[in-house]
């Protein structure tokens, strides 16, 4: 499982021993959204009030590559129906 953290980390758990075994820091801001792509499972998209979307292989976090965008995210989700395209949608403030 991954999660996605205020503390501008996302990190992967074991569930059968509930703790952490992965932690990356990509992002410089609070972490909104994570999600696994269904086709390639080792690949995480994130989004965080830094205003960044990353794409990156959970074993090659080093190869990320990183999005930006005029508004912080608020969710991430991958097309159902092609797994190299993603949504994202932002917090606009008027």
């Amino acid at each position: 499982m991954a999660s996605s953290s205020a503390d501008c980390t996302i990190k992967l758990w074991d569930l059968t021993t509930t703790k952490a075994i992965r932690s990356y820091n990509l992002h410089s801001s609070k972490v909104q959204a994570v999600a696994w792509n269904q086709l390639d499972p080792t690949v995480l998209l994130s989004g965080g009030y830094d205003r960044k979307v990353i794409v990156f292989d959970s074993r090659a976090p080093q190869a990320a590559k990183m999005w930006n965008l005029p508004s912080d995210v608020e969710c991430v989700s991958w097309d159902p129906f092609d797994g190299t395209k993603f949504f994202v949608s932002k917090i606009f403030f008027f």
